[in-house]
């Protein structure tokens, strides 16, 4: 057995579950399977596979202060030749979503530190890293749930998210449609009761996908028949307005760099189901 990080595939295995719940969002998460390979400096294989897992979403809980990162002691280049994420399928909030997601030979650091890299796993000191933006690497994705599934999804992590405070959603009712070739246009109202106020919001948006992973909203709306939220509507009007047309790189949103592979072949369908295809490389 080496001395050095990382150990062997256990090491590995034991790094990501560690990852994957300290502070997650989710409970069930120790249902998810997890396999390594390592060969030499290269993490042959990773495997997650969801299938059958159920997993609920958590109260959000108070954003702790984030922690100085630790100084590197030593770092060793490797390529991440395969990881697989499978879901075929996994629950999440009693709703199934299918996921097939693939990414190659991408160039990661084996890193070992000082101290501790995040002051809750004070006996952990290893970490993977992706180099260089992870250029050279190349990936699939699929995902695809029943269309009719996406209201109750919604639903019950809005109910989830505002358990610890004073509001309530008493009624949620959404929409998605095929809205042309790219677009999806999405209608939905909401009932929500704060304290003593009781409210209903209807809304309305229109987005397009373009295949480079950009998202642009080209219709925005909103409206409520209680005269205090639609006054408050009628005054964020104009900032209401000023979010049509606006462009969302998804690229920038995974924090992809402009110099590393990026996000292409993006392709959403909506039928019976809600399916997205993306490529990376």
């Amino acid at each position: 057995m080496s001395e050095t990080w990382p150990q062997d595939a256990d090491a590995v295995v034991r790094w990501i579950r560690s990852e994957l719940t300290t502070d997650a969002e989710f409970s069930g998460l120790d249902d998810i399977r997890i396999s390594a390979d390592i060969g030499g400096d290269d993490l042959s294989l990773l495997t997650m596979d969801a299938t059958g897992a159920h997993l609920t979403t958590l109260p959000s809980a108070s954003s702790k202060p984030s922690t100085p990162e630790a100084e590197v002691r030593s770092r060793r280049a490797g390529i991440a030749r395969e990881i697989r994420v499978i879901a075929a399928p996994v629950h999440i909030a009693e709703v199934p979503l299918t996921i097939d997601a693939e990414v190659r030979d991408a160039p990661i650091d084996w890193v070992e530190y000082e101290r501790s890299a995040d002051a809750a796993l004070a006996d952990d000191r290893n970490g993977i890293r992706l180099r260089d933006g992870g250029r050279g690497m190349s990936g699939s994705l699929t995902f695809s749930m029943r269309t009719a599934d996406v209201e109750p999804l919604i639903e019950r992590v809005m109910r989830t998210a505002l358990e610890t405070g004073d509001a309530r959603v008493r009624r949620l009712r959404v929409g998605i449609h095929q809205d042309g070739a790219d677009g999806a246009r999405i209608i939905g109202s909401a009932a929500v009761r704060y304290k003593l106020l009781f409210a209903s919001v209807r809304g309305e948006a229109c987005v397009r996908v373009t295949r480079d992973g950009v998202l642009t909203i080209e219709d925005l709306r909103a409206s409520s028949r209680n005269p205090l939220v639609a006054l408050a509507l009628r005054v964020a009007r104009r900032s209401i307005r000023d979010q049509i047309g606006r462009r969302i790189d998804l690229n920038e949103e995974f924090g992809l760099a402009a110099s590393g592979p990026r996000l292409h072949d993006v392709r959403v369908r909506i039928d019976r189901d809600l399916h997205v295809e993306a490529r990376l490389g």
